[in-house]
């Protein structure tokens, strides 16, 4: 994603993703649970996890 975007809350059926900050930080809400992800920092997102 590129910097001030926003990506539509969705699931997968079958892929992972990996999101890694670059610079700055990144607001996620997974699975009910909102995380800050600061510079260098990343997350894994398993199948069917809901946002």
């Amino acid at each position: 994603m590129f910097a001030k975007t926003v990506e539509v809350n969705h699931d997968h059926h079958h892929a992972q993703q990996f999101f890694v900050v670059l610079s700055g930080t990144a607001t996620m809400d997974i699975d009910g649970e909102r995380m800050v992800l600061q510079k260098n920092e990343g997350i894994a997102v398993p199948p069917l996890k809901p946002p």
